[in-house]
């Protein structure tokens, strides 16, 4: 995906947090995507014009001392090449203060494995910060990732502390998304899902190593499942029961049917479908913190 504007606020949070980009390693050559107000950012404030084509120069005045790149080909100047389906080369484990992934881990296909692979190359007490789609963006890559893969993956029992965790808009200037990690899926009994935004979206990480364990040990599972089987509160929103079948609920079921039929004849249905989006669109769960554009600004 490259740097784009929203990746670029990720990086000026990431700093802000008090990331340590001495040592980098970023997945794949990744590109400045060109756009008026992502241009003039990296003008102003860095001095980076629309000649600099990679994000190696940013990445050095945030203060990289060293930037590798590491990728499948070589044909963009990546000074690594590895296919992430296997394991990192052994003088990159455990080695970088910060390692990025703006695009890159979607199109693997062993997605788990990459994810540990990367994960191992953070130094004790480096960070991992991601990009990775989220939503409507089908066809991008092999994969699409949901918001409790990022907390289960970046869990203590993993060596990490996830310390934000975002959606964010792929257009410019569009206020990001924030979970509230307090409040988690099987405490709140309920699954996390996103707001029904309409555009594509991504899911930004940042996540701090704090143990230098191998990831995965014990496969993650979602907490909301393993909560009802350690539990075995069978009656709670994830258990669905089946009523038997009879004449009332054939009625419902036939009478449904049969004015999806009309508003399909009347061709109301399309309309219906996207006004339902739209209202879902507004509704903001409490779990999720939208981010006041003012805020979103100062990044």
């Amino acid at each position: 995906m490259g740097l784009d504007i929203q990746n670029y606020k990720l990086l000026c949070l990431a700093k802000k947090l008090g990331v340590d980009f001495s040592y980098t390693l970023v997945l794949g050559r990744q590109e400045i995507i060109k756009s008026q107000f992502l241009q003039s950012r990296l003008l102003a404030e860095f001095g980076i014009d629309s000649s600099v084509k990679y994000l190696d120069l940013l990445l050095e005045n945030l203060g990289a001392k060293r930037v590798d790149t590491l990728d499948i080909s070589s044909y963009e100047g990546a000074t690594i090449i590895h296919d992430l389906n296997n394991p990192p080369p052994l003088e990159c484990v455990n080695q970088y203060t910060c390692v990025i992934d703006f695009g890159t881990l979607e199109h693997v296909f062993n997605y788990a494995n990459a994810l540990k692979h990367v994960m191992i190359c953070v130094a004790k007490h480096g960070h991992f910060i991601s990009s990775t789609p989220g939503n409507n963006l089908m066809g991008h890559g092999f994969w699409q990732v949901s918001p409790e893969l990022s907390l289960r993956a970046f869990s203590k029992s993993n060596g990490f502390l996830l310390k934000k965790l975002i959606l964010a808009d792929q257009f410019d200037d569009s206020p990001w998304h924030e979970f509230d990690l307090a409040q988690q899926p099987h405490t709140l009994k309920s699954r996390w899902s996103e707001p029904a935004l309409l555009t594509p979206t991504y899911l930004m990480v940042i996540a701090q190593r704090y143990l230098l364990c191998a990831p995965f040990q014990q496969p993650p599972q979602q907490l909301s499942y393993a909560e009802r089987w350690g539990s075995n509160a069978l009656q709670s929103e994830y258990h669905h029961s089946f009523p038997e079948l009879n004449n009332q609920n054939y009625l419902d079921r036939h009478l449904r049917s049969l004015v999806k039929n009309i508003l399909l004849h009347l061709g109301l249905l399309r309309f219906i479908r996207l006004w339902r989006i739209f209202v879902l669109s507004q509704h903001q769960p409490s779990y999720i913190r939208r981010v006041s554009s003012s805020e979103w600004h100062q990044y």
